[in-house]
């Protein structure tokens, strides 16, 4: 139960949120430490979105829709987004893989506990593809993420994509 609450909230997050309709999820996949599946709007084709649960509490989210644009989503009970997503405001991280280069990227707040970015017109799909460790630092101290099974869970995310995304 926990885990279809917390599928239903990363669609709402990673596709960029409208306004509240019925979602529907299937075609679960899930590799190594990643679980994904195919997202639904009202009948609808919305994106195919993917996470994993880290040890520091904090949550790695990705999603792709048809148009190909990839999402990334951290998410967390430790932070309070209220105000920032209450107002549009965005908040600035550093985002890294592996010791390539830092990345500063927008993050919208699209609830309290959820913050998510656009990667599209970057080259993050190969780099988070060949990555082993994703770096972010949100609160002022650095967030581990193992990136373990990432290129086969990516691999699922873009079937699902293909599966679901036709026309």
């Amino acid at each position: 139960m926990v885990r279809r609450s917390v599928a239903l909230v990363l669609a709402l997050v990673l596709g960029a949120a409208g306004p509240a309709s019925a979602f529907e999820v299937t075609d679960k996949f899930q590799h190594e430490g990643w679980q994904g599946e195919a997202v639904f709007q009202d009948g609808q084709f919305r994106q195919c979105h993917m996470w994993m649960l880290e040890i520091n509490k904090w949550d790695l989210g990705l999603s792709l829709d048809k148009s190909g644009e990839l999402r990334l989503g951290l998410r967390t009970t430790s932070i309070d987004q209220f105000w920032q997503m209450l107002l549009g405001q965005k908040i600035a991280l550093r985002i890294q893989v592996d010791r390539g280069p830092v990345l500063l990227k927008a993050f919208t707040s699209v609830t309290p506990k959820i913050l998510s970015t656009s990667l599209r017109g970057t080259d993050w799909d190969k780099r988070l593809a060949a990555g082993t460790l994703f770096r972010v630092n949100p609160d002022g101290k650095v967030k581990l993420f193992h990136l373990t099974g990432i290129k086969e869970a990516m691999g699922l995310l873009r079937k699902c994509v293909a599966k679901h995304g036709m026309v």
